[in-house]
């Protein structure tokens, strides 16, 4: 049984870049978000403000609710690169998550970046940190080489170390604040997979399938859809039709990424 699932796994990975024809809301958010940092520049207050606000309505991250967190986190990401590239900052901290790389991070304050809170309530108490959306501007600024840091990740994490086995990183990382730890077990996950399945699995190929896996799990389909074919079962809440109605979609009848998913969900 567990070879089986292995076996799908590792289709899946091979398959996950045709999951949609660029329709659905997840591919359409990743491209808007990629021409955006293109066209700007993280030396500009006004560009990094204007990229956190985008990544922080496409993905959800909520930073938006919290009083002046989005001009807080790009106050200081601004600041930060004034003194140094957070790109290339970045980048070594997902190469070598030690501590040494994360201390680079230190603000002005001597606060660091992952560390600090962003944002007040309505009684002017800070609320929390921000590390899912620094994650993400940091997958962004450096071209997919940094990971993100998510629940649906966080989630799907030791389904996967259980389906291959990795016994010695099941360890739970479902309620892990620390990002040179998170980073730490997203790299040993990542190149075990590489390992097992004899082929080179980036940080966008690994978020692309653990997003996608935990998103179909969860029968969040608004965002793996296309609006069209999302509207074939959105009227039908029954969850005992929502598979049958899957099988309608064409993202199901001609991807099979789509299809190996749920092969794998169901294993």
């Amino acid at each position: 049984m567990k070879n089986d699932k292995i076996l799908v796994l590792k289709n899946i990975f091979y398959n996950i870049e045709q999951f949609d024809d660029g329709t659905s809301g997840y591919s359409i958010a990743k491209r808007t978000i990629k021409e955006l940092f293109k066209n700007t520049n993280g030396k500009s207050f006004d560009h990094i403000y204007s990229r956190l606000v985008v990544i922080d309505s496409l993905y959800s991250t909520q930073m938006g609710r919290r009083y002046y967190g989005l001009e807080e986190l790009a106050n200081n990401i601004f600041l930060l690169n004034k003194q140094c590239d957070t790109r290339e900052l970045f980048v070594k901290l997902a190469q070598n998550p030690n501590i040494d790389n994360f201390n680079k991070f230190n603000c002005d304050d001597k606060l660091n970046l992952f560390e600090k809170k962003y944002g007040i309530n309505k009684g002017g108490k800070k609320i929390a940190k921000a590390i899912s959306l620094i994650t993400k501007y940091a997958y962004f600024e450096t071209d997919q080489n940094f990971p993100i840091y998510d629940s649906i990740i966080k989630e799907v994490y030791p389904i996967i170390c259980v389906s291959c086995r990795f016994d010695e990183i099941i360890e739970c990382i479902k309620t892990l604040d620390n990002i040179i730890c998170y980073v730490n077990k997203i790299n040993i996950l990542k190149n075990k997979l590489s390992e097992l399945f004899e082929m080179e699995i980036s940080y966008d190929k690994l978020d692309m399938v653990l997003w996608h896996i935990g998103k179909i799990n969860r029968k969040h389909f608004s965002l793996v859809l296309s609006m069209s074919d999302f509207m074939i079962f959105a009227a039908d809440n029954n969850e005992s039709d929502l598979l049958n109605n899957i099988s309608k979609t064409d993202c199901y009848k001609d991807n099979i990424a789509m299809r190996l998913i749920l092969d794998f969900l169901s294993v």
